[in-house]
């Protein structure tokens, strides 16, 4: 490894490209780079483009070279290996390449890097289903003592925040976000600022769940006004939550397991239709099957799709014309263009579903209440 390598990719985890994009420049221009040189270049490539939300874009295989004996470079090309298998949902590859990255960074004597591979060979193995509910908090336990013995405080912190999740997903809301706010001291002395910001977005949640939201929102006011692509999804959940509102997942490139299942949970149970004697449908988020109240199957609709997003939209509330299109097309200007494209979209939903989007003259609104099942 080389200390240039090692203060760009310092660069990059605290959000300043500028020096890691200069190096990375400079090795581009050379003739004859050795394969140590030209894997150093793609794993600071690799790096930004994940810190840019491009992390499900990239191929592992480009991080493969035999030639290479430094274990340190090695172990780096594990794991940047290891989180690309991540953003693609291959969790059984991941963890195989975190530990094997475990295992390099152990021969190079890097210790926080040791401890942090095992921490995400945890985090992809839990993913990948392979630790069941009764192990997670005792092979975190193991984590963390190893983590303490190596001083590797960073790891620390991520092994909390992992707990407090654990604790959330239990409903022990009280004891979640009092380790939440144990591992924030560790987080924000010792972590990239975006590990930061997640964790007061986390705590926001605990405090929701709370049935806290002024504690949410003091949570969030420590944020700053630019933050990591990682952010995005979690804050934009929070405010959801806050204002009762719904999401348009598409619009999100970098989402993790933990914050969708979070928000799946929020649409799951908290959007309740205003009206009470409307008929029930049902709509498997599986096989994307909605089924009426008599158990037909009336059509299919990916949850994803803008026919999703339009119905999401509507089982939460009734909107007009002008906000469903502001929510399903904030990229286009044109209101004869938002327009043909709304109806367009209606008028397939109709196809498929038959008139079940209600207009009262003003707003829209559906005929019927929709319940999720995953079934």
């Amino acid at each position: 490894m080389t200390n240039k390598y090692d203060q760009s990719l310092s660069k990059i985890m605290v959000a300043d490209a500028s020096e890691s994009l200069e190096h990375i420049r400079d090795l581009r221009d050379q003739e004859g780079l050795s394969d140590q040189q030209l894997l150093e270049q793609r794993l600071l490539s690799f790096r930004l483009a994940i810190k840019n939300g491009r992390g499900n874009e990239l191929d592992p295989e480009d991080l493969v070279f035999t030639s290479i004996n430094d274990s340190f470079i090695l172990g780096e090309a594990h794991f940047v290996r290891g989180v690309v298998y991540a953003h693609s949902h291959s969790y059984g590859k991941a963890a195989l390449e975190m530990s094997q990255a475990a295992l390099f960074y152990d021969k190079a004597k890097a210790s926080e890097k040791f401890c942090l591979s095992l921490f995400n060979e945890f985090i992809f193995k839990s993913n990948d289903n392979q630790i069941n509910g009764n192990e997670l908090l005792s092979q975190l336990a193991l984590i963390i003592s190893k983590s303490e013995a190596l001083a590797a405080y960073k790891v620390i912190g991520l092994c909390l925040r992992q707990r407090s999740y654990i604790f959330q997903s239990t409903e022990r809301f009280q004891a979640a976000l009092d380790e939440i706010q144990k591992a924030m001291n560790f987080i924000e002395a010792h972590c990239p600022s975006s590990d930061y910001h997640l964790a007061l977005i986390h705590a926001a949640d605990c405090a929701l769940d709370l049935k806290n939201p002024e504690q949410a929102q003091s949570f969030l006011g420590y944020l700053p006004p630019e933050l990591d692509s990682r952010v995005a999804f979690p804050l934009a959940y929070i405010k959801s939550r806050l204002n009762n509102d719904l999401l348009v997942e598409a619009q999100f490139a970098d989402i993790s397991e933990h914050w969708k299942s979070r928000y799946a949970k929020y649409v799951s149970e908290k959007l309740i239709p205003a009206v009470s004697d409307l008929p029930t449908w049902s709509w498997n988020l599986a096989t994307h099957a909605l089924v009426d109240q008599k158990k037909r199957i009336i059509g299919k609709v990916k949850f994803k799709s803008l026919e999703g997003q339009l119905l999401q939209t509507l089982i939460l509330k009734s909107a007009s014309k002008e906000l469903l299109c502001e929510i399903l097309w904030p990229e286009y200007a044109e209101n004869h263009i938002l327009d043909d494209r709304f109806f367009r979209l209606k008028a397939r939903i109709t196809q498929k579903l038959g008139e079940i989007i209600h207009f009262d003259g003003s707003n829209y609104s559906l005929s019927c209440k929709i319940e999720f099942s995953r079934k």
